[in-house]
């Protein structure tokens, strides 16, 4: 990787390490990823960093390669290269998603859209009904949990789709955010989605409530801060 590196980014460095299937390196005081990437996605993901890098908004950023191409396909593997300004291992906290969360303006990048949720976890629910129905007999004890899950999710559905507010704050948010996310993850552009403000807290909670006991002041505490809009609060529950 360290000649294709060279090759492809006229970037040179000796200490390459492989983590998870991504390639992390120094020049000088710079850091680097060279990461596998959806192309599907990328064009706007690029579009969209550079709107909020233009606004002040770090992220990482995606550094073309010497064919101006925001990708590089690499032994049958696409690539993005991105700069990092520091090493990023801090883990998130809270106060951290809330800014990055903080971000309004006009976005218009219809397949970075996670919004329609009824949809998203239809399919969800289709999908592990089949695997359940695949698979099932040898998980006795998913079987007899899982009609639970199911019924969480379709009370969900339920009220998404039957509400009669408007329409809660968009925003950039992420794919993922764990309690144990770190500042890489937050600012990472191949992480970004478009999605309604409140779903990286209900992410970010949503883990949080599997790592200790009681979560309600934390919750109580980000509703406080926050002052959501009544849809928001109800997007978030």
């Amino acid at each position: 990787m360290k000649n294709a590196i060279a090759y492809y980014y006229n970037l040179y460095s000796y200490d390459i390490h492989q983590i998870k299937g991504m390639y992390r390196f120094s020049v000088g005081e710079v850091y680097y990823v060279l990461s596998p990437c959806d192309i599907t996605e990328i064009k706007q993901i690029y579009e969209l960093s550079q709107q909020l890098f233009q606004k002040g908004i770090y992220t990482h950023q995606i550094v073309p390669n010497i064919s101006n191409s925001i990708y590089t396909t690499i032994n049958n593997t696409n690539y993005v290269l991105l700069r990092l300004y520091t090493d990023m291992e801090k883990r998130v906290t809270m106060q951290d998603i809330i800014r990055f969360n903080d971000v309004s303006f006009p976005m218009d990048f219809e397949k970075l859209n996670r919004q329609n949720w009824a949809i998203l976890w239809e399919n969800k629910i289709d999908y592990f009904e089949y695997q359940v129905n695949q698979f099932g007999k040898k998980f006795p004890k998913i079987r007899e949990s899982f009609s639970y899950y199911v019924g969480l999710a379709e009370t969900g559905i339920s009220l998404y789709v039957n509400s009669n507010l408007d329409y809660g704050n968009q925003g950039v948010s992420h794919k993922r955010i764990k309690v144990n996310s770190t500042m890489y993850d937050l600012y990472n552009p191949l992480n970004l989605v478009i999605d309604y403000k409140v779903r990286d807290m209900a992410e970010y909670f949503k883990d949080l409530f599997l790592t200790q006991d009681d979560i309600f002041v934390e919750i109580i505490e980000y509703l406080e801060y926050q002052h959501l809009s009544t849809y928001d609060c109800f997007v978030f529950f």
